[in-house]
Parts: structure tokens; C-alpha cells; sequence
């Protein structure tokens, strides 16, 4: 495991919250171990600033329910819709919420039976996700764990899929859309050039996600320093932007963002 450490600065610029403070020591009273995840310590370490923040926790939903609601009286706990994947969201203000997630949680239903299984750690969790540069988690004191050489793609602007491209994107085809937006994070960025062809072989797999949430993705992908130049290959991959955004406003996409990912 590689580890790195966040200038002081932007942590300090990150933990103005006094409520984001505030969850971490929820937690850590009831002896768990709570990160930020994913997008969040990419932007750290790519620009020392991130806009949103999300947090995974070795506790299961039923224990950040209860903790969450014995400590906090401020507290709205929203967002059941993300129970399946072991996500409960805090929420302290409409502008001010939080997504927290439990490690390697699952939920299914079996013989009519509904089936719950945990087993948390935080390298496994990091294996599992989309992107080495999406699979870093840090502490609040701005130690970041990288168990997949994320840190180092960063360095390199380099866009990897974590296991074979070809199977992820055939089992979650909203990754199509992460990839895009990765892209267009980096000047020249790094890629298997194979991947553009194998999409644009496969692009009826993006009739499963619905055009709400691809007009999120152009938009924000649009918003990267280097938006236009993915969107140029996103259209190179038989996707073609104005098919989804001309139709509807884009105006509230923001507050739709649950649960596509970063």
C-alpha cells in the first residue's frame, strides 16, 4: 500500500465544516473507522480542492442509522434509496449533505429471503471500485491510503479501469460516462486506446441509464478543464451530446446526482 499525505492547508479548507468535523467524531466515539472516498481525494491530490465529499465507514447502515440519529439532533437522515448499496445520506442543511457508505455491504433477495452480508475492509472496497485514481480513501488528518497505485496514474494522467475494462463496462454501463468525465480532467491524458472502439462496438448499453442522468454526466463533463476534448471522443464513441441535451433543461440535474458516481 502506497500512502501520501494532503497539505495542511487544504485540509483545513476542506474541514471548515463544522458538520463534517462533527461526523467523523460520531464515529470514532463509537469506535469506527470513518475515510473520504473516491472523487473527493483525487481532487485533493489533482487540484487541493474538492466540491464534493463523500465517506465511507467500516459501520453497517443500521449502526450509522442509529449513531446518526442518537448525536446529532440537527440531523436529517434522507436518501433511503441508497440502502441497497449500504449508503445513508446526512443531510444538515439542503446544501449541506453527505453520502456514507459501508464497506462491501450487500443486499439481496433469495427464496423470498432477504439476504444482508458484510465483511469490511478498506483494500478489498478499493478493488472493487471503477478507476485507480477513484479508489483513494483518507482520514481526517489527510493521510491517504492507495492500494492500487492510484496515486502515481494521477501523477501520470493516466485513466485505468480497475480489472478488465471490457467486463466492467458491460456489468455497470454508467462507468462509460465516469470515463469520459475522467478524461476530461487531463490535458493529455493516458488511456487503453482499445476502450473508445469497444464502446462505440457497445454504445446500446447506454439505453439501461436513464437521459437524466447522462445529461448530468455531459454537463459535468463539459465543466472539466479539458471538458470539449472528451466530449469530442465521448461523439468519436457513438455518443452523441445534443441527442440528450436538447430535448430537456438541465436546471436541477445537480440535486439528481444520487448515487451515478464521481
Amino acid at each position: 500500500m502506497r500512502t501520501a499525505k494532503i497539505p495542511q492547508s487544504a485540509i483545513d479548507n476542506l474541514f471548515v465544516s463544522s458538520n463534517l468535523i462533527k461526523l467523523f467524531e460520531m464515529y470514532e466515539k463509537y469506535g469506527f473507522e470513518i475515510r473520504i472516498i473516491g472523487g473527493a481525494v483525487r481532487d485533493l491530490l489533482l487540484k487541493g480542492q474538492a466540491r464534493d465529499i463523500d465517506l465511507a465507514t467500516d459501520a453497517t447502515p443500521t449502526e450509522s442509522l442509529y449513531l446518526l440519529n442518537e448525536e446529532e439532533d440537527d440531523l436529517e437522515i434522507v436518501g433511503s434509496w441508497g440502502i441497497r448499496h449500504g449508503t445513508v445520506v446526512a443531510a444538515f442543511t439542503d446544501e449541506e449533505q453527505y453520502e456514507i457508505t459501508s464497506l462491501d455491504f450487500s443486499i439481496s433477495v433469495q427464496n423470498g429471503k432477504i439476504i444482508i452480508s458484510q465483511k469490511p475492509n478498506w483494500e478489498d472496497d478499493a478493488k472493487r471500485r471503477d478507476f485507480t485514481v477513484n479508489a483513494m480513501s483518507m482520514d481526517k488528518h489527510g493521510k491517504v491510503f492507495d492500494y492500487i497505485n492510484g496515486i502515481e496514474d494521477l501523477k501520470n494522467e493516466e485513466v485505468k479501469f480497475i480489472g478488465d475494462y471490457k467486463e466492467v463496462i458491460q456489468d455497470s454501463p454508467i462507468v462509460i460516462f465516469r470515463f469520459f468525465k475522467l478524461l476530461g480532467k487531463f490535458k493529455n491524458p493516458k488511456y487503453d486506446k482499445n476502450i473508445i472502439p469497444y464502446i462505440k462496438e457497445n454504445v446500446s448499453l447506454i439505453k439501461s441509464i436513464k437521459d437524466e442522468t447522462i445529461k448530468w454526466f455531459i454537463v459535468n463533463t463539459k465543466n472539466q478543464p479539458y471538458g470539449m476534448n472528451a466530449i469530442k471522443l465521448m461523439e468519436e464513441a457513438g455518443i452523441y451530446v445534443q441527442d440528450f441535451v436538447e430535448s430537456k433543461s438541465i436546471l436541477g440535474l445537480y440535486l439528481q446526482r444520487a448515487f451515478v458516481g464521481d
